[in-house]
């Protein structure tokens, strides 16, 4: 346990640590994301929003290579979503809002975004095209159906959104 050697300006806003414990990363207030060796605390990567609205919230890939950030705006609900290459920094897709989540599966190839509405998107990471909407209403086994294949989204599937085939 120690300081990051790299002084964070605009404050700290939300943190996320990679699954294979190689990777921290933090989101700050002025929308930046930046990465961490979690052993050294080598700084690995700082990548900039090009606008104003600070990150709420952050997920990494299992092996950290692949970055989601939920961008708010304290103005509206304008809140987007970006996907980034956590070796290059260069942004792989961006959504628009209303977006209040996000989570990367294990493997890094699919992201499920959340949205204000309660709406729940999955998407491909390579192509950003959307894959399902699942439902989001209680009812049969459809939930079930739905949190079976995507287990490996511990927070948003299992802790988040269901427990079995229940919608929490």
């Amino acid at each position: 346990v120690g300081e990051l050697p790299v002084a964070v300006e605009s404050g700290v806003t939300t943190v996320a640590t990679s699954a294979d414990g190689a990777t921290l990363a933090a989101g700050c207030g002025d929308g930046q994301v930046v990465l961490w060796d979690a052993a050294s605390l080598e700084l690995r990567r700082s990548i900039p929003s090009g606008d104003d609205r600070r990150v709420s919230r952050l997920s990494l890939s299992a092996d950290g290579t692949t970055v989601g950030a939920s961008y708010a705006s304290a103005a509206s609900r304008d809140n987007a979503v970006r996907i980034f290459d956590a070796t290059t920094g260069d942004a792989r897709h961006s959504w628009p809002g209303p977006y209040n989540g996000v989570e990367l599966s294990a493997d890094g190839a699919t992201v499920a975004l959340a949205t204000f509405d309660g709406a729940l998107e999955l998407r491909d990471v390579d192509s950003g095209a959307l894959l399902r909407v699942p439902p989001t209403e209680l009812g049969g086994s459809l939930l079930g159906d739905f949190c079976e294949p995507f287990l490996d989204f511990p927070r948003v599937c299992r802790e988040e959104f269901c427990d079995g085939s229940r919608l929490l």
